[in-house]
């Protein structure tokens, strides 16, 4: 006997983004939307260049100053802004994927503006 099923999947844009304290070619996933243009307006809204002196050490120990591309306190501020937001290399970007509705996704989905 032939079975079937249906399987619901939605298509998540993932922004993958590199800690500014080291490893800047090293991006992981940070969040994911449902709408490529909520990502493209959401990331534009964490924009607020700004040099951090406060003496923070790098991932290697170091301690030095930092050229801040995300505002001081959002979730972005210790990453690197990504090459693209249409596409992914090394430094960031954003992949396309498409993902079970019933998977428990381990990065925040949606954050609000």
């Amino acid at each position: 006997m032939r079975q079937t099923r249906t399987i619901n999947e939605v298509l998540y844009h993932i922004l993958w983004l590199a800690d500014v304290r080291g490893g800047v070619d090293n991006a992981h996933p940070i969040y994911a939307f449902d709408d490529l243009d909520n990502l493209k307006e959401w990331v534009k809204s964490q924009e607020e260049p700004w040099t951090d002196d406060s003496g923070t050490p790098d991932f290697y120990g170091n301690i030095h100053s930092y050229g801040k591309t995300y505002r001081k306190g959002s979730s972005l501020e210790w990453y690197n802004p990504p090459s693209s937001l249409e596409s992914k290399d090394c430094y960031g970007g954003v992949t396309q994927e498409w993902i079970d509705e019933s998977d428990q996704l381990t990065i925040p989905v949606n954050p609000s503006i």
